[in-house]
């Protein structure tokens, strides 16, 4: 390539440059064009990747920070499609669509855009910390990892001071078995102890496992998820168009192969593990992307209807039952305030019973006649209980 430049004269060499650059910032707003529809469709986790950063660092070769910067763009562009033309006029780069993405989305985001064309850097910068000094403020605890060798490394870490404590706290408690204070003993006896409660959280890891329960269970039995969680190593096992395998490692869940939703069994054939976003994404496919939206706008509803009754005194096992059976006889698109309406009919009767109940009891928008209580529209007040017969559900 150096061979066919070296014979052009300096006016040459530097208008075959400004050519170069030109088709470089066209093919970059191609390259997030592209970029915009791929997550979009979500066709990365089609292809086996858990998330857009590793198919761009993998399957498209980009560096990191190169990868990061232009799934920002991406994502701003896909709400501003005009930072498409401004990236391609070279009016705007990616460093400082970077600065600009948390904020395109707020009101003064088209404004910011149209200040920022044919800046530097440095002066979006100190546009943005003009317009958001809350967010140009530097955050909190980072790490930092250096490959020093093949097998050691060096970590950086900013941290506050509470962290450094409990550290020299627990140098000096373990003093007796660890003399010099080696405070990386610490740290990976610490991490050990962390993993092992949280596989046994999340995997029911035991060295003494109990024989599951006879029967169907509406949760998976822990004996089920343990064989699982051995079987698929604690990776992503879903499969892309391409024949990759995602082998993602973190935000791993228990899925069934056959959803429950078509009879599917709680059994480690019909289990797997996957990570989150293949997960939701098997379900798509599975069940249709509007069915599960549907889902989770009802789970989002379930949890709030539940959070207002713990609130109020109730326990998490009346707060699920009592909302449980006010689904089951709303329509599946009732609002928040109906479905607390029929939960509190159901527990009604148990406030007034004088076996020690909370006498507390949560209202949708507006306290009851004669509590003295009030609220404003669309939240819930929490109040002295009333008998049941004064829910009017």
């Amino acid at each position: 390539m150096l061979a066919s430049l070296v014979s052009l004269s300096d006016r040459e060499l530097v208008d075959s440059l400004d050519r170069v650059a030109e088709r470089d910032r066209a093919t970059n707003a191609e390259i997030i064009a592209h970029l915009v529809l791929i997550e979009d469709r979500r066709i990365h986790l089609d292809w086996g990747y858990p998330s857009l950063f590793v198919y761009c660092t993998e399957r498209l070769r980009f560096s990191e920070d190169c990868a990061y910067k232009r799934i920002q763009t991406a994502r701003a562009a896909a709400r501003s499609p005009e930072i498409l033309e401004y990236l391609e006029g070279g009016e705007l780069t990616l460093s400082t669509i970077k600065l600009l993405a948390p904020h395109v989305d707020k009101p003064e985001g088209p404004e910011l855009v149209e200040i920022a064309r044919g800046m530097s850097k440095r002066e979006v910068e100190r546009l943005v910390a003009a317009r958001f000094p809350e967010a140009s403020r530097p955050r909190g605890p980072s790490l930092r990892v250096r490959a020093i060798d093949g097998e050691n490394f060096k970590l950086e870490m900013t941290v506050d001071g509470d962290f450094l404590a409990l550290l020299e706290r627990a140098v000096d408690l373990d003093r007796h078995r660890n003399p010099e204070g080696d405070r990386v003993r610490i740290l990976r006896e610490g991490l050990e102890l962390q993993v092992a409660a949280a596989e046994k959280r999340k995997f029911k890891a035991t060295d003494k496992p109990r024989p599951p329960k006879p029967g169907e269970t509406r949760s998976v039995p822990a004996e089920v998820r343990r064989r699982v969680h051995l079987r698929d190593e604690g990776r992503c096992i879903f499969i892309g168009k391409d024949g990759r395998r995602c082998d993602a490692t973190s935000f791993i869940e228990h899925d069934h192969v056959k959803t429950r939703a078509q009879g599917g069994k709680h059994t480690v054939e019909n289990g797997r593990e996957l990570c989150s976003r293949h997960n939701g994404r098997s379900a798509e496919l599975a069940l249709g992307k509007e069915r599960i939206e549907r889902a989770k706008v009802r789970e989002a509803r379930r949890r709030d209807a539940q959070a207002a009754l713990r609130t109020s005194g109730f326990s998490a096992v009346e707060a699920r039952d009592a909302t449980a059976h006010a689904e089951s006889r709303l329509p599946e698109n009732a609002p928040l305030e109906e479905l607390l309406r029929q939960a509190l009919a159901r527990l009604g009767s148990r406030i007034d019973t004088g076996k020690g109940r909370p006498a507390r009891a949560v209202y949708p928008t507006e306290p009851p006649p004669g509590s003295g209580g009030c609220s404003e529209p669309g939240h819930f007040w929490v109040g002295r209980a009333l008998p049941a017969s004064s829910l009017n559900p």
